[in-house]
């Protein structure tokens, strides 16, 4: 598969309505867990992680993850490995999904 092939795909699936439904339904999943988490034990605090840094530079969106998606497909992201990671994972997810609804029809 050429890059110029991949990219008009990976425009198609960033576009699709179903892919971002299940994009923002798996970083509500995610926020989900966080907020459920437990305490940290008196006198102490959880360490600053990746979704602390999304959340504080207000990345922690669908549109963000979209937006960034396919240059990482592309390997032409500048994102810190740890971000592409998460960004991959969580698109990995609603791709999946998305290929189980389009199977349904």
């Amino acid at each position: 598969m050429t890059a110029k092939k991949l990219d008009i795909d990976s425009i198609i699936i960033v576009e699709d309505a179903h892919f971002i439904k299940f994009v923002k339904e798996e970083i509500q999943t995610l926020k989900n867990e966080r907020n459920s988490r437990k305490d940290a034990p008196a006198g102490m605090k959880y360490k600053t992680d990746w979704f602390d840094r999304l959340q504080r530079e207000n990345a922690l969106n669908s549109d963000y993850f979209i937006k960034n998606i396919e240059a990482i497909w592309l390997k032409q992201s500048n994102l810190p490995a740890l971000i592409r990671n998460i960004i991959q994972s969580v698109c990995y997810k609603a791709f999946t999904k998305m290929n189980l609804e389009y199977k349904k029809k």
